[in-house]
């Protein structure tokens, strides 16, 4: 799949943000586009964005190891 145009691939989409938990930034940077155009290719497939506190559990948590 050419980088330029994985981005709006449905499944390409999912695994990357969902399963891989990239984010969106990251996957703009890797296909050469900003995030605001993955996020509407997301949006065109009806890939539900993830909230804040699903982006930041465990280690990226702001509060990951206080008491």
């Amino acid at each position: 799949m050419e980088s330029e145009k994985k981005y709006r691939n449905r499944d390409w989409l999912w695994e990357e943000y969902w399963r891989k938990k990239r984010s969106a930034p990251s996957m703009a940077r890797e296909c050469g586009v900003t995030k605001r155009v993955i996020h509407y290719w997301m949006g065109k497939h009806g890939i539900r964005l993830r909230t804040i506190s699903e982006a930041k559990r465990g280690e990226l948590h702001p509060r990951w190891g206080r008491k």
